[in-house]
């Protein structure tokens, strides 16, 4: 009979945490952690060799759109709820939420995770689950308390707010419509070496497609993406960012790129630049 508790899982946890901080790939953030660092982390793990298990939790606590480009969702979200994730690592949680104790797994690799498989059964998970669920539903309970008592505008007040509302949709609206009538942009485009190339979409039909891929403009990865070479005198942080992404191609080698987003062979997500890979990869001779 098996008698491990959700108590036992989150030892098991902090243990195989401890154990990466001594010998895995992310063992020099893990010892000095920051919420920023653990989020590059999971963007990396995500992105690379995450099971669908494992991308299931990562939406969840990331609030992931799938439709959208994920390394932009991943950059944009608010580090700040990932101290709890900093917290445990260097001992200062308590009882951590189900979400964060199986992104911690997650982390440090833990082989039994997740907690129902470490359970071997499904009351106890659930039970942690309700608990977890009740928690946060005191905590939105409160904060739409808090937001209540402050709606309490005059109703002159309210209607002012709707008259600007209605005036700033109305003046984007047409500067949106302007733009489409004033500027000539391309309907497509194609990867080219290391940079798109405008195109006109009628070249799928002509046969151009038959040896570059097409697609439609995307104005960001039109601008701004495109592919460089670096050496350890390449600037790849700007305000402690990276500005630098980078992916395998085809061929299993390193590539560089400006931008965020797919890379343009593989279709594989392109993982923001790191100390650790700029050391392994970079600085070698």
């Amino acid at each position: 009979m098996n008698k491990f508790t959700s108590a036992d899982y989150i030892k098991a946890v902090k243990e195989a945490i401890e154990a990466a901080k001594k010998s895995s790939e992310y063992d020099y953030i893990l010892l000095n952690p920051s919420p920023a660092k653990l989020r590059d982390i999971c963007m990396a793990i995500y992105t690379d060799k995450a099971s669908s298990s494992d991308k299931k939790i990562f939406e969840h606590f990331f609030k992931l759109r799938l439709e959208s480009d994920i390394t932009n969702q991943f950059l944009s979200f608010n580090v700040d709820k990932l101290r709890p994730v900093r917290n445990f690592i260097i001992g200062e949680s308590g009882r951590p939420s189900f979400t964060v104790v199986e992104l911690l797994a997650i982390i440090a690799d833990y082989d039994r995770r997740p907690l129902r498989s470490f359970l071997g059964g499904e009351k106890e998970c659930d039970d942690y689950r309700e608990k977890e669920l009740e928690d946060n539903s005191i905590e939105n309970t409160e904060v739409v308390s808090r937001t209540n008592s402050r709606t309490t505008l005059p109703e002159k007040k309210k209607r002012n707010w709707i008259v600007i509302t209605v005036i700033t949709i109305v003046i984007f609206v047409g500067g949106l419509v302007t733009n489409r009538l004033i500027t000539d942009k391309p309907g497509c485009m194609f990867w080219d070496e290391s940079h798109y190339k405008a195109i006109d979409c009628k070249s799928q039909v002509l046969g151009f497609a038959s040896f570059r891929k097409i697609v439609p403009v995307q104005e960001h990865l039109f601008r701004h993406f495109k592919k460089i070479e670096v050496n350890p005198e390449t600037i790849f942080f700007q305000n402690n960012k990276p500005i630098v992404w980078y992916g395998k191609n085809l061929k299993g080698e390193y590539e560089y790129f400006t931008y965020s987003g797919e890379h343009p062979e593989t279709g594989k997500y392109l993982r923001p630049i790191t100390n650790y890979h700029i050391n392994k990869y970079v600085n070698r001779d």
